[in-house]
């Protein structure tokens, strides 16, 4: 029995990517030179390569395929955000999800793969700043592309959610509670994103202006996940503060959790202000107080300005921003 041929094997023939082997022969090719195009199909007969059902059916011409990237797709922010970009496409828009479950040094095979898919267009709602390669990887696959806002970029589509507005929220509100020692629960430098770095500078400048002394702040950086913020428990309750503003809401239930490890009340002795408003964020115990992000809004939004791009390649640089809005619960208290 002959081994099937691969694509890899086509494009090892004719010295092109797998990914721009993939895009003409699924019918998206018309970026690439016609000598490329001619030399990819005469290899494809040469090989006898036939591609799989699953890619025919992906290049149906009448219908468009998205692809989207996160970080994490067990992050609640992210499985939402996910969700409403399923809800938001039409019937003839298909979508494919990849999460790289926090491990970034997937990023470049997870865009290439793809990328091999024949997809039409790209959402990115994974930090590609730092990585050059994974920038060249979409610009010379002529791949229409939107990032969302843990980027921090200058040449590409671009949606966010304001994020310096909410960590000035954040710290308006616990001033306005009286609260003047404050530990905030950060992102560890491997998962830090622009965003991240937004939202805490929208904190910290409102916190000097209210007129908080520096040494009354603690910045502690952990792994931004709930078993981060746990272990963050230790280090808060060393520094004796009245209120915590951790950057997400995943953080904020870790350090619940660890807090109650060691016998303290949210809020009785901390008041917690968590990010993001996910959707657990109103049924914990107590229920949270957070800044909301519209993360519907971002999907749709996200969506409608790629498909811009995608009907006009040349149409100016789209830059979106969408507001966020404290909500008040149960974890914060009067000083």
């Amino acid at each position: 029995m002959s081994k099937k041929i691969t694509i890899k094997e086509v494009a090892h023939k004719v010295g092109l990517s797998i990914t721009a082997v993939s895009q003409i022969l699924n019918g998206k090719g018309a970026r690439f030179s016609e000598g490329n195009i001619k030399k990819v199909f005469a290899a494809r007969d040469e090989l006898h390569y036939v591609p799989s059902l699953a890619a025919r059916n992906l290049s149906n011409k009448t219908d468009v395929t998205i692809g989207v990237l996160v970080p994490a797709i067990s992050n609640p922010f992210f499985s939402e955000f996910l969700q409403s970009i399923e809800n938001y496409s039409d019937p003839k828009t298909h979508v494919m999800m990849i999460g790289l479950d926090g491990d970034r040094g997937q990023l470049y095979s997870a865009i290439e793969g793809l990328l091999s898919q024949g997809i039409d267009g790209l959402i990115v709602a994974v930090a590609v700043d730092g990585y050059p390669e994974v920038n060249a990887l979409l610009k010379e696959n002529l791949i229409p592309y939107i990032v969302l806002d843990q980027n921090n970029t200058k040449d590409s589509d671009f949606i966010a959610a304001d994020d310096f507005h909410g960590g000035q929220l954040a710290a308006q509100y616990l001033c306005s509670l009286g609260h003047e020692k404050i530990s905030i629960v950060a992102a560890n430098s491997e998962a830090t994103t622009y965003n991240l770095t937004v939202r805490l500078n929208g904190f910290l400048e409102t916190c000097r202006d209210s007129g908080i002394k520096k040494e009354n702040i603690q910045i502690i950086k952990t792994q931004f996940t709930k078993h981060g913020g746990q272990k963050t428990a230790a280090a808060i309750i060393a520094f004796r503060p009245t209120a915590i503003f951790t950057l997400s809401d995943e953080l904020a239930i870790g350090v619940l959790g660890g807090l109650n490890d060691y016998g303290f009340k949210v809020p009785d002795d901390f008041s917690l202000i968590g990010y993001d408003d996910t959707d657990y964020a109103e049924f914990m115990n107590p229920k949270l107080t957070t800044i909301r992000q519209p993360i519907p809004l971002l999907a749709k939004y996200a969506l409608e300005m790629l498909k811009n791009r995608m009907i006009n390649p040349k149409i100016k640089e789209q830059i979106r921003t969408v507001d966020v809005e404290l909500i008040i619960r149960d974890s914060c208290k009067k000083r």
